[in-house]
């Protein structure tokens, strides 16, 4: 807030849009100028910051740029949505019978998951050198997903049809993972009974060898 000396008979219609009002001091009039207004714009416009910028222009576009910011949101639909993808990718590989361009993707996709990660700490004022409790088993995994989990200040980009294709990545993912549980549960139970089998033919088959010597020995 400032103090500007003003005629009396300046014109007034020339000031600006700040909003301004007028005292006297002294005989003297005087202009006061409210930068609150300013200050309450230049704030919203960085609030706004990243808000145009899709998840997956950040997520790929960014692959190599381990610096900046990249909020909660944005750091998950991307990485969900990308994950979806990465299992829609492993099924058409597995059927056509050919892995290669699912170990380049994978490659790639590792690449820019560690770097929005990085981004994603900077986002919570945190050192992104944190990426490395994921070499420590279980429980450095654990305390960076939490930290992964937090709630950063960076804007986060909302648009309809990317809400809709993050829950449809979500709800592919979730299906992924109970096929992948259902499927392992039948194989657990295919190699255990494949076990007794082979454990009741090795019995059957040292029954018959005992019997055999037995006989040979009674004569």
């Amino acid at each position: 807030m400032y103090l500007t000396p003003q005629s009396p008979s300046g014109d007034k219609s020339k000031i600006d849009n700040k909003k301004t009002t007028y005292t006297t001091i002294f005989g003297n009039e005087y202009m006061v100028e409210d930068e609150s207004q300013e200050e309450e714009d230049v704030d919203t416009s960085n609030k706004t910051v990243g808000s145009n910028i899709n998840p997956l222009s950040s997520f790929w576009g960014d692959i190599i740029n381990f610096n900046g910011k990249m909020s909660r949101y944005d750091f998950w639909s991307a990485t969900i949505v990308m994950a979806a993808v990465n299992i829609i990718l492993l099924a058409i590989c597995g059927y056509i019978n050919s892995m290669l361009l699912w170990y380049f993707y994978d490659l790639f996709f590792l690449i820019a998951t560690l770097s929005a990660s990085v981004r994603r700490l900077h986002d919570i004022n945190e050192s992104g050198a944190y990426v490395l409790l994921n070499l420590i088993p279980l429980v450095g995994q654990v305390i960076l997903l939490i930290m992964l989990l937090q709630k950063g200040k960076t804007k986060s980009y909302r648009e309809a049809w990317w809400s809709g294709l993050f829950a449809a990545s979500t709800l592919l993912l979730l299906l992924g993972g109970v096929y992948t549980a259902t499927t392992a549960y039948e194989y657990y139970q295919e190699q255990q009974e494949l076990q007794e089998y082979r454990d009741d033919l090795d019995k059957s088959i040292n029954d018959l060898e005992n019997n055999s010597y037995d006989s040979d020995y009674d004569y």
